[in-house]
């Protein structure tokens, strides 16, 4: 293969116009909320607003502090640092996302155009990234920003790696170092990190390369190793993860892997909105249809580069195939990264054929516009859909009615906007479709307690913890247990049910508020004072709290230490007439 060097002048067009795209087809995104995940993340994560939180990304209490199941510190700091800046605006998170991704996309442009010294078939792989709807779920939900993560870190590691091989300085060596480093991370696929960087080395060097630059290879071994290490030797992982599928025999694994890869690939054609049921049998025939039209797709290109494509999309899909059962075993974001692999198919496919004559050419011009048009279209509008998530769960509903947890997403979203008495009609239909759904009887328990029925929402709260879920859910559990007690007069169960909430997360400020203000109706001023000092440390802009705060100061004679509370209180929220009759008092002494 003949090696080239790239023309930096020559790539600012593309560049630009692949930033453009990435900007058109999720441009809206910056209009959304926080949804899903956001909810347990970032806006009751406290953890993430403070730079103190830094040493916790290595600390064997990362899991309970910063809402997440598995290890992953690169973007809980980049959570941490937007939070200095943007607090809790949503649109510079957003931002953040969106920028990611079209720095992903001019990378995608740039690495294939070195390998291959090609630019068409480079441009149409990059632009289909940039704009194809698989992409959106990735980019429109701010927790799901570590797919964005982990492949800007591969893709980076890819682009060092051919800048050494061209003569780069020991600086490209650091950074393919440090990508190594953070693969992992940020994301458990960087696990193929490994395997992509040997392809390519192999790819543009042969086995002399490695042989050559065995101390580089060495280096990214070492720094892989220092990742694990961190992740299996010093943190302690929670006990209780997502719950996972039930137990298949082999061979409905592999059906179930079948029908779930084809499910993918027709995806990439022809996209529906939501996910189906994931059974083990239905649609398997539409999906060895559609795996058998792509392995003829790529033997009629009769291309080495078609079955490297093939091969990469298979390589990249392993970690989130189900051969090891996930609890959600199919998510758009998992063909981030992989599909990269079929969007070069479609680019070397038009570049053959645009070869061919000046009339094939014009015409292909035409439908690759087509297709890039219509994708950013697509993107554009499915954006909005994510807008918030009652927004979504409606989408959703409508698209896949015969899903559960689709309801009680629903559900989830109407008791967040006080639509109670519609959140418990959604989820009653979720437990119609699956009786033994965790956050359809959470979601019920919680319209119920909404509504002050404490009994029922503590009846449905018990049945919920009969079954699976992740820790950050049985905490809200705990939290919803614990307010009904308390609301009901029975004051040692609700501080036990705090504490067991606590337990799982220390940073949980509403059971911390609580908590101490049951301590002061019992009198324990000593036990409320240092829980509400915890939350004010980890929200300072909770007026609430300001105010208990400087009525337990008043009530202990401190009433010169209550004044600052009692302005801050009034500040964040001036209707607060308790707060401006106690600091008039206290003033007028």
């Amino acid at each position: 293969m003949a090696w080239r060097r790239i023309d930096t002048n020559k790539n600012v067009y593309p560049c630009a116009a692949l930033a453009l795209l990435s900007l058109l087809a999720y441009g809206d995104s910056l209009l959304n909320g926080f949804v899903m995940d956001d909810q347990y993340i970032l806006l009751r994560n406290f953890t993430v607003r403070h730079l103190g939180s830094l040493p916790l990304l290595v600390s064997p209490r990362y899991f309970e502090l910063f809402a997440e199941q598995s290890w992953r510190p690169v973007v809980s700091l980049s959570y941490i640092l937007d939070y200095q800046i943007w607090r809790l605006a949503p649109m510079g998170y957003h931002f953040h996302n969106l920028v990611l991704h079209a720095v992903n996309a001019i990378l995608v442009y740039l690495i294939l155009k070195k390998i291959t010294g090609q630019g068409l078939p480079a441009f149409i792989t990059a632009g289909l990234f940039a704009a194809h709807t698989i992409s959106g779920e990735a980019v429109n939900v701010v927790s799901f920003r570590e797919d964005l993560q982990v492949v800007f870190f591969m893709l980076l590691a890819l682009w060092a790696l051919l800048k050494i091989y061209d003569g780069g300085k020991k600086a490209w060596i650091a950074l393919l170092w440090a990508c190594a480093f953070l693969a992992i991370p940020a994301k458990e696929n960087g696990a193929a990190l490994p395997l992509l960087l040997a392809g390519a080395g192999y790819a543009i060097g042969g086995r002399r390369f490695f042989v050559e630059r065995r101390g580089i290879w060495l280096g990214v071994v070492a720094a892989f190793a220092a990742s694990l290490s961190i992740r299996f030797f010093i943190l302690t992982p929670p006990s209780n993860l997502a719950a996972v599928p039930a137990s298949l025999t082999i061979l409905e694994k592999i059906l179930m892997i079948i029908k779930i890869q084809g499910y993918y690939l027709l995806s990439l054609f022809y996209i529906v909105p939501f996910l189906p049921n994931m059974t083990v049998t239905n649609g398997l025939a539409v999906s060895l249809v559609v795996i058998g039209n792509l392995l003829l797709w790529v033997i009629f290109l009769r291309d080495k580069r078609a079955k490297a494509a093939l091969l990469f999309y298979a390589v990249a899909m392993m970690p989130v195939a189900n051969i090891v059962p996930l609890a959600n075993p199919i998510a758009f974001r998992y063909l981030y990264f992989p599909a990269l692999g079929l969007y070069y198919l479609s680019g070397l496919t038009i570049h053959k054929l645009f070869e061919r004559g000046y009339l094939a050419q014009r015409a292909l011009i035409g439908f690759l516009f087509l297709i890039l048009f219509g994708s950013t279209l697509y993107s554009a509008v499915w954006s909005r859909i994510w807008r918030d998530d009652l927004s979504l769960a409606i989408y959703a509903a409508r698209y896949n009615p015969q899903d559960s947890r689709t309801w009680a997403n629903l559900a989830s979203a109407q008791n967040n906007r006080g639509l109670y008495a519609a959140a418990e009609e959604s989820a009653r239909r979720a437990l119609r479709l699956n009786p033994d759904d965790f956050y359809s009887r959470s979601a019920l328990a919680m319209s119920h307690l909404k509504r002050g029925k404490f009994e029922e929402a503590l009846d449905y709260y018990r049945s919920a913890l009969r079954f699976p879920s992740v820790l950050n859910s049985r905490a809200e559990i705990y939290f919803g247990m614990a307010y009904a007690m308390a609301s009901l007069n029975r004051a040692g169960e609700a501080i036990e049910m705090y504490q067991r909430t606590l337990e799982i997360n220390p940073c949980h400020t509403g059971a911390l508020s609580n908590l101490a203000v049951i301590y002061c109706e019992q009198g324990n001023l000593k036990k409320a004072e240092p829980l509400f000092t915890q939350v004010l440390n980890l929200d300072p802009h909770d007026a609430q709290t300001h105010f208990n705060m400087a009525l337990l100061l008043f009530q202990t004679e401190r009433s010169e230490k209550a004044i600052p509370h009692l302005r801050r209180a009034l500040q964040l929220d001036p209707q607060n007439a308790r707060a401006a009759q106690m600091l008039r008092h206290i003033e007028q002494k």
